[in-house]
């Protein structure tokens, strides 16, 4: 297997999911309005997913390095 295309590969689908992490933060201050949040309530879609994915990670990194 040619290891510069998995690691383009990994290295795409990294960003595309930052990318989408981050699309929603141009709208924080219309959910605000909508949903009467403060900045810091409306951040929380932001932070909460971030986290998530931290916590995902975790297993997932353990499971490539018992796997190979």
């Amino acid at each position: 297997m040619d290891t510069r295309r998995v690691s383009a590969a990994v290295a795409a689908a990294g960003l595309s999911s930052f990318a989408l992490l981050y699309a929603p933060q141009p709208v924080l201050p219309q959910l605000a309005q909508a949903y009467g949040l403060d900045p810091g309530g409306a951040s929380l879609a932001i932070g909460v997913a971030t986290t998530a994915l931290a916590v995902a990670v975790l297993p997932i990194a353990w499971m490539a390095g018992a796997v190979g």
